[in-house]
C-alpha cells in the first residue's frame, strides 16, 4: 500500500522534498504502519532519511531505527550525512523508549554520525497538518480525543475521506480508505470493523491489512482473556508473567487456554510455562 512519501517528509521539517524520491513506503504486515526511506535525487545533495511510525509501545524502538539505518548503510556502502526520524502515535509510546547511546570512548570509528528527530502525532492538529499538506489529513484520526462519541467520529470520519479523495488521484482511493480505517481501530481501541466499515463504507476485512489486524485483535484477545483469568484465581500477576504472556505465540496462547483448570496454585503456572512457554524466573 501507497500514500504520499513528500506529504510525510513535509511534517518532519524538509524544505525541499521534491529533491527526494520516496522508494519505500509499504505497510507492514505486523506492524500495520508505513516505513519511508527517502533518498536524494541525483545531482542533489541531503541526506538519507529514515522514518519509522510507531503505534505501540516498544522500548527498543530507537534501537531498532538505528540498526535499520547502519543495515542500509552497510548494504549500500554508504557513509554520508543521515536523518532518522520516528512518528509516533501517542505520547505513551514515546515515553516508554529506552534512550540509545552509540558511543565509543576507545576507538572513535564507532560514533555514529547522524541527526535524529521525533514526532508525536496528538501534539497537532487537524488544521497544522492541512496548512503543511492536505494529504496529511490522513493522519487526522491521532489529533483528536480518544473519548469522542462514535457519532461524533462518523461525521469527521467522512469528512476527512471527502477532503483525502479531493486531494488524492481516484487510483489511491482504496488505499486511503484502508489507510484512514487501520488509524481510526488504531486511535480508538474499542471500535469495531464493523463500525468503521458504517463511517467509511469501506470493509477493512476484505483486505489483506485487515485480515492481519483482525487476527491481531483476536490475539491480544487471547492474551488478555489469560491473564485476568490467572488472576481471578491466584490473585494479583507479576509483571514478569504478563509480559512473557503478551510476547506469546498463537501456540502457546492456545494450549495455556487448554491447561487453565489443570492449574491449582501458581506454581503450576510456572511448572507449565517451563515446559511449553518461554522460561521465566519467579519473582
Amino acid at each position: 500500500m501507497q500514500i504520499s512519501g513528500d506529504a510525510i517528509l513535509k511534517l518532519i521539517g524538509i524544505d525541499q522534498p521534491e529533491a527526494y524520491d520516496a522508494i519505500s513506503i509499504v505497510l507492514k504486515e505486523k506492524k500495520l504502519y508505513p516505513d519511508i526511506v527517502a533518498f536524494p535525487k541525483k545531482n542533489t545533495h541531503g541526506e538519507r532519511i529514515f522514518i519509522e511510525f510507531q503505534g505501540n509501545i516498544d522500548e527498543m524502538i530507537r534501537f531498532s531505527l538505528a540498526s535499520k539505518i547502519t543495515m542500509s548503510c552497510a548494504h549500500d556502502h554508504y557513509n554520508g550525512p543521515i536523518l532518522g526520524v520516528i512518528i509516533y502515535t501517542d505520547q505513551q509510546c514515546k515515553n516508554a523508549a529506552l534512550p540509545v547511546k552509540i558511543h565509543s570512548e576507545h576507538d572513535k570509528s564507532y560514533n555514529l554520525c547522524a541527526n535524529f528527530k521525533e514526532i508525536v502525532l496528538p501534539t497537532y492538529s487537524e488544521k497544522q497538518f492541512a496548512k503543511i499538506d492536505q494529504r496529511l489529513t490522513i493522519l487526522a484520526p491521532f489529533t483528536i480525543s480518544q473519548k469522542l462519541p462514535v457519532k461524533k467520529l462518523s461525521q469527521l470520519c467522512r469528512q476527512w475521506k471527502k477532503i483525502l479523495f479531493n486531494v488524492y488521484p481516484k487510483d489511491k482511493h482504496k488505499d486511503i480508505s484502508n489507510v484512514l480505517s487501520l488509524f481510526i481501530l488504531n486511535r480508538f481501541k474499542d471500535i469495531s470493523v464493523k463500525e468503521v466499515k458504517e463511517m467509511l463504507n469501506f470493509d477493512l476485512s476484505e483486505t489483506r491489512a485487515g485480515k492481519e489486524l483482525i487476527g491481531l485483535g483476536q490475539r491480544e484477545g487471547q492474551k488478555h482473556f489469560l491473564i485476568m483469568t490467572l488472576k481471578d484465581r491466584f490473585g494479583k500477576l507479576s509483571e514478569r508473567i504478563e509480559l512473557e504472556i503478551k510476547q506469546s505465540n498463537v501456540n502457546t496462547l492456545v494450549k495455556m487456554r487448554k491447561s487453565l483448570f489443570d492449574f491449582s496454585s501458581i506454581e503450576d503456572v510456572y511448572s507449565w510455562w517451563e515446559l511449553y512457554g518461554k522460561p521465566i524466573k519467579k519473582p
